[in-house]
Formats: structure tokens, sequence, C-alpha cells
């Protein structure tokens, strides 16, 4: 009986503690959801309207103040901000549009006021700012950009396609859903344990069973019949 008693204590800890495993995968999961939908799914979104055009850079500065950006944990620098112009072709407008080019989506979404962004050493950063102008921001070059046709926001490139966001939904959806069918799963089967092993139950299972003859085979029976012939 004590042995028995150990067993179901184990067995009842093992499941509280595939309880809280579950419940913790799901929150995760969950966490997953929210935050790839913020980094994801909305700059995508943002970015499902826009159209191929071809950008003309016009001019391109970097501004005397530097933007501060966090690198890590306790971590924090800063970067030049650069501000490349170009110019592009509007349907809607049916004119040429001058604007503030964006790396990418990611960037455009943060709102920062520049062209990049790079977050690192303050030197490594300017390095990186300094190609890029060289590279994407020299006055006369032309290459196919991305852009609003109801505004003014244009893209140099897009990052998001809808393969990441598939994926970015998908894997957190399915981890929440084994989560929570595990628990209940582990639910059942610790019920099941538990009324099987109920000590009432086990007791009702153990004792003997205790069946009253019909009264044609109660010896009671053919006594009092014989004393009422008597009378």
């Amino acid at each position: 009986m004590p042995h028995a008693f150990q067993s179901h204590a184990y067995l009842r800890r093992l499941y509280k503690c595939c309880c809280a495993w579950c419940v913790a995968f799901a929150c995760m999961s969950t966490g997953a959801l929210v935050l790839f939908g913020f980094v994801i799914v909305k700059p995508y979104l943002h970015a499902t309207a826009l159209e191929l055009t071809n950008c003309t850079v016009l001019f391109a500065t970097q501004v005397e103040a530097w933007v501060p950006c966090k690198c890590g944990q306790g971590c924090s620098s800063s970067f030049p901000c650069l501000q490349v112009i170009v110019e592009y072709w509007s349907d809607a407008a049916n004119s040429t549009t001058r604007a503030m080019i964006y790396d990418n989506e990611e960037v455009s979404h943060q709102s920062l006021g520049c062209t990049v962004q790079a977050c690192s050493e303050p030197s490594y950063n300017k390095k990186v700012i300094d190609e890029y102008q060289l590279k994407w921001g020299q006055p006369g070059q032309e290459y196919i950009c991305w852009h609003e046709p109801q505004g003014e926001r244009v893209l140099r490139v897009r990052v998001r396609s809808k393969n990441h966001v598939i994926h970015s939904m998908l894997w957190p959806s399915l981890g929440f859903t084994l989560a929570l069918v595990c628990l209940v799963v582990f639910f059942f089967v610790s019920r099941r344990y538990q009324l099987k092993n109920d000590p009432v139950q086990m007791q009702m299972r153990d004792s003997p069973t205790v069946t009253t003859p019909p009264d044609n085979e109660n010896p009671a029976f053919h006594h009092q019949s014989q004393s009422t012939d008597s009378v």
C-alpha cells in the first residue's frame, strides 16, 4: 500500500510538471505571435500597397545631430542620420514627386527620419552610413524602388515577403495548439488515473459481493411454509 501511495504522489508531481511546461510553452507561443505581428506582419501589411517605380537621387546629406539607438541589453550607441532625397514618377499624382527614400520597410516603420540605420560601435556606424551613401546616395543615380500610390513613402527594397508572414504565424500557432492539446490529454489521463485509484472505488471493487438467495431457496422460507401448512 505505501508503494501505491508513493507511485500516486510521483504521478501527481509529474502531471503538475507537464502542465506547467505546457502552460509556459503556450505563453511563449502567444508572445511570439504578438512579437512577430509587430515586427514582421505589420510592416508587411503596410508595404503591400507599394508599387514599383524608378527613383532618381537628387541629393544626400548627413544631419549634424546623431540619432541614439539601443544595440542590446545595457548597450547604447548612435549613428549619423543620412537622408537621401529622390524623385520618382507617381501615377496617382500624374507627375514627378520628391521624397526621402527609406532602405526598407523596417526602417520606415521605426519613423526615425533617416534613410538607413546602423547600431553598433559609433565609428563602425559612421563607416556603414558613409558606404551606404556612396553606394545609393550619389546625385543622378537611378534604381528601381517602391512607393505608396497615395502617399510619399518610398522604399529602396522590401525585405519581408509572404513566406515570412506565413512562417511567423504558422509555427507559433502550431506550438500553442500542441501545448493546448497536451494539456487536455494530461488532464484526462490524470483524471482517469485518479478515478481508477480512488480509495472508495478500490474498496468497492475489492469487497466481496453478498448475494441474497431467492425466497424459494431460503431455509427460513421453507420453515415458515411448513408452519403455515400445519396450522
